[in-house]
């Protein structure tokens, strides 16, 4: 009787596998082989040997295995319902991250380990060479994430957590080595937000509104270090609000369901005075190749043509919200929500460059991540020529991008997240590694 038990789980069992790898090629096969074929080529140096080339093609296999199965998010969303039913449990584990269920009533994803100094030192060491280079000053510009107030994490579960401490730790490190800082934290004092204000509860990433009281402290910040910043144009007084009420089923959402997430209304804010700006954008769109964005690592110029040149380019003028603000992305689904909201003043991805001849004359380099791509936006209100990039959308180093633009000042808009010990690594092309 065992045996038979065991022997129609077991067919049970590989008739389930069949049928999930079956369904999975047929929805995602096209994207499993582009990085099998493609795109695992963006993993590689130029003095790689096979060794880096299997490596390269097996972490890819591993990424679309763990973000492209078919009926993932079910089995997440049930998996998490499950966890939360357990009477005492404050920390869902679910897609490699712990994640809790904050008194305010948003999500967040606890953060622990220590300072990567040799990271610290990196942005030190680029900050001397680029002033070496063009002159450029630097900032770091340090994007808090949804922890503002004492007292959210439930239980015992703050104990888990060195988000503060590792914030504290990493901005003294920068500034006793030289390095100008401004911190998000003292700008939601500052600005005297809520939490509601300032944090999104579906989604990991800060409200608009912090970005932009973030946004005006660097502004100052660059003023006070002899830059030509109009930071006045960032008082959010002189900004319209437009409020798009329970839009926003972000990042969280996606992982726990739609069921256990509060919708966040999303803050459109665009200057209430006249402006004139020229936006352009090197930008991936979906319809143009077969990747998913964030597999899409090729620069525009070395696009393929049977890539159906996966980057295509964008550029707008008008007023700041006509040419800036991507309405498409509020756009609800099915569903009556948006997931890319937080993505109207552009994808951390995208390469932009903004051109507003009506701001004081100064050119600044906005190296930056999601948190940063808002705040960079809000630059560009303040600086006549600001240029911003994602690091894991180019080929280019840190210094490439100094010598051809030649910034008045480099500005790292990073959250810790960039800083800790993750795979994500970024060259400043001496060898040494952000």
């Amino acid at each position: 009787m065992r045996k038979t038990v065991n022997a129609c789980i077991a067919v049970i069992f590989i008739v389930c596998i069949c049928t999930v790898t079956v369904l999975t090629l047929s929805e995602y096969g096209r994207k499993y082989a582009y990085g099998f074929f493609k795109s695992y080529k963006d993993r590689l140096d130029d003095d790689s040997d096979i060794f880096d080339n299997v490596e390269a093609r097996i972490y890819k296999l591993n990424y679309n295995a763990e973000n492209r199965l078919w009926g993932r998010d079910a089995l997440r969303h049930l998996t998490v319902r499950f966890q939360m039913a357990l009477p005492g449990k404050d920390i869902v584990s679910i897609g490699g991250a712990s994640m809790v269920h904050l008194t305010s009533g948003g999500y967040y994803n606890l953060m622990d380990g220590p300072l990567a100094q040799s990271k610290i030192d990196d942005i030190t060491e680029f900050a001397e060479k680029a002033a070496d280079m063009s002159g450029a000053k630097t900032l770091f510009v340090y994007c808090h994430c949804a922890l503002f107030e004492d007292g959210l994490l439930p239980g015992d579960t703050r104990y888990l957590d060195n988000n503060g401490a590792f914030a504290d730790e990493m901005l003294a490190s920068l500034s006793a080595n030289g390095v100008q800082t401004t911190d998000s934290r003292a700008s939601y004092v500052r600005a005297g937000l809520t939490m509601d204000e300032a944090a999104n509860k579906s989604d990991v990433h800060w409200t608009h509104i912090a970005a932009l009281e973030t946004a005006y402290d660097a502004a100052r910040a660059l003023s006070d270090m002899g830059i030509n910043a109009d930071y006045a144009a960032l008082e959010r007084s002189r900004f319209t609000d437009e409020v798009h009420p329970s839009l926003l089923m972000g990042e969280y959402a996606r992982r726990v369901g739609n069921a256990l997430v509060i919708p966040d209304d999303v803050h459109v804010l665009y200057p209430s005075y006249d402006t004139c700006v020229v936006y352009e954008e090197l930008n991936y769109d979906y319809s143009y190749a077969e990747a998913a964005f964030d597999e899409a690592v090729l620069n525009y110029q070395n696009a393929e043509t049977d890539e159906k040149l996966a980057y295509q380019y964008l550029r707008r003028d008008g007023t700041f919200r006509e040419a800036v603000i991507n309405y498409d992305n509020l756009a609800p689904d099915e569903g009556g929500y948006s997931s890319t909201a937080y993505y109207i003043y552009g994808h951390y991805l995208a390469q932009t460059h903004t051109h507003n001849e009506s701001a004081p004359e100064s050119t600044v380099l906005v190296f930056k991540d999601s948190y940063g791509t808002p705040v960079s936006a809000f630059l560009a209100l303040s600086c006549r020529d600001v240029y911003a990039v994602d690091l894991r959308s180019t080929h280019k180093t840190m210094l490439e991008w100094v010598e051809e633009i030649r910034p008045d000042a480099v500005i790292f808009a990073y959250s810790q997240q960039m800083l800790r010990d993750i795979e994500y690594v970024i060259d400043d092309g001496t060898g040494n590694d952000l």
